[in-house]
């Protein structure tokens, strides 16, 4: 009787032990449940934080690139230079820009006494104007209404311009933002107005 009384003290200990290991493993695998928690919630945040960081750099990269065609470089140290267009294509697209599809002699070009009368218009020459300072502007007015449309929950209402204005337009190698509606317009100014707009818009 002694004997057994012995053995079932000892397997009683032991069975206390075993449970007090089990509780220790039952803790254990709960932190590490909490630190793989926190591990895959660490994970989450640095893949949001590296895909706002290539957001971030792709924007920047963009608003200090400039278009293809352009001969001025981010890095240069001219405000704006002048380009002569040169490209049969790009020349013939803006001709096409100034085709109308109503008769002239109804605006300023009749106003002006001094003009010769006309029924077209055929263009002599072209510039490009490449202001980096404007184009970046440009860039992020863009890019802050693309934000502010987002936000609002609002779309463009799609205008259609003239006919030939839109096929010319088309034909420039500038690429234009259909979700902003925007569309080449023309527009025409003295001769004293010309530098102020070439430097500032």
């Amino acid at each position: 009787e002694t004997r057994l009384q012995a053995e079932r003290q000892r397997l009683e200990a032991r069975a206390a032990e075993l449970q007090r290991e089990q509780s220790v493993y039952a803790n254990r695998a709960k932190d590490l449940l909490s630190q793989q928690d926190q591990v895959n919630e660490d994970i989450a945040h640095n893949k949001s934080l590296l895909a706002q960081i290539q957001k971030d750099k792709s924007e920047l990269e963009q608003l200090s690139s400039v278009p293809n065609h352009w001969e001025l470089t981010p890095n240069s140290d001219a405000a704006f230079q002048l380009v002569q267009v040169e490209s049969r294509h790009t020349f013939q697209a803006l001709q096409n820009c100034l085709e109308v599809d109503t008769p002239l002699g109804q605006g300023k070009d009749y106003a002006d006494k001094s003009c010769t009368p006309h029924d077209r218009i055929k263009l002599q020459c072209a510039w490009r104007v490449e202001n980096l300072r404007l184009w970046q502007k440009y860039m992020a007015e863009q890019k802050k209404m693309h934000s502010d449309l987002a936000d609002a929950g609002l779309q463009i209402v799609k205008e259609h311009l003239k006919d030939a204005l839109s096929i010319g337009a088309g034909g420039l190698p500038d690429t234009l933002d259909e979700d902003l509606n925007e569309a080449m317009l023309l527009h025409g100014t003295t001769p004293d107005h010309c530098l102020p707009i070439l430097k500032d818009g």
